[in-house]
């Protein structure tokens, strides 16, 4: 259990810088439409000045969201670079620790798989998988707000229930997939048993 909160440690700074940008990379994309149509209504109202304000935002918006982007996705590769490196050495130096005769009950070959393999499987599956969860939440709550706040709150129940049913479908037919595809090796066995 210490040993998880130490690996935690480690890469908390990575992480927390990670969140933090790709809110801010969430928060630009999100303000992108809005300065979009308050441009298009613009033209008509010759207020030069609006239009000149409103295209450098835009602008400002766009390469903001590209460094923002960029500095999340630098803390991502070095939260898992942290994440295996530091992981790998708690596990050297429990190997290591160990008495003669326990080392050896395993193969080389084994210790090898355990830290090459194990070590980036459990940060993929579980660190990534946990950030990008809460990304996910934190990116739908700005899209919604300001899609509540900037376009309309009709359109943003239709996109929230469309993005809900994007998530639901696959798990639906993921099953429905499943016994097929059973039903088609099951069939090609036979065939080829002839």
């Amino acid at each position: 259990m210490k040993f998880k909160i130490k690996i935690l440690e480690k890469i908390k700074t990575s992480t927390i810088i990670e969140l933090i940008f790709s809110l801010l990379y969430t928060m630009c994309i999100a303000l992108i439409p809005y300065v979009q149509k308050e441009l298009f209504n613009g033209i008509g109202n010759n207020t030069k000045n609006l239009l000149i304000n409103l295209g450098f935002t835009y602008l400002a918006l766009i390469l903001g969201s590209a460094i923002f982007q960029f500095i999340s996705q630098y803390n991502e590769w070095k939260r898992d670079k942290e994440f295996v490196k530091y992981t790998k050495d708690v596990i050297f130096k429990s190997i290591f620790g160990r008495p003669n005769y326990v080392f050896k009950e395993k193969s080389v070959g084994e210790y090898l798989t355990i830290t090459n393999n194990n070590v980036e499987i459990i940060e993929d599956e579980y660190v990534s998988t946990y950030v990008d969860i809460i990304k996910s939440i934190v990116q739908l709550l700005i899209y919604t707000v300001s899609l509540v706040v900037f376009v309309d709150y009709r359109i943003a129940i239709a996109i929230i229930l469309a993005s809900l049913i994007s998530v639901i479908v696959p798990k639906i037919t993921a099953k429905k997939l499943a016994k097929k595809e059973n039903f088609i090796k099951i069939a090609l066995v036979i065939i080829q048993t002839f």
